[in-house]
């Protein structure tokens, strides 16, 4: 998830590197040519902003709600832990 999420931030998936050929990847830069700007209709361009942001937002949305469920279960561990922990004492 973290690869992508930083792909999506520098713009990887908005370009055109994306769609070469697998088979072009690993041969030496005098072999291989890449169309890396090309022109869309406006509308276009702009529904392509919008998905894309789209994308990182979800992106951080995803993020952010692991984040939020790892918090709540690590104070649930802990909280289990710190009641077995108590019992033991009581021994």
């Amino acid at each position: 998830m973290l690869p992508g999420s930083i792909f999506q931030i520098f713009g990887v998936y908005s370009n055109c590197v994306c769609q070469t050929e697998v088979a072009t990847w690993l041969l030496p830069a005098s072999q291989k040519w890449t169309l890396l700007y090309f022109n869309l209709p406006e509308d276009a361009e702009l529904r392509l902003e919008h998905i894309t942001t789209g994308m990182a937002w979800a992106c951080t949305a995803v993020a952010g709600g692991l984040v939020v469920v790892g918090y709540w279960y690590q104070r649930v561990l802990k909280a289990s832990i710190g009641s077995i922990i108590v019992g033991l004492e009581e021994i």
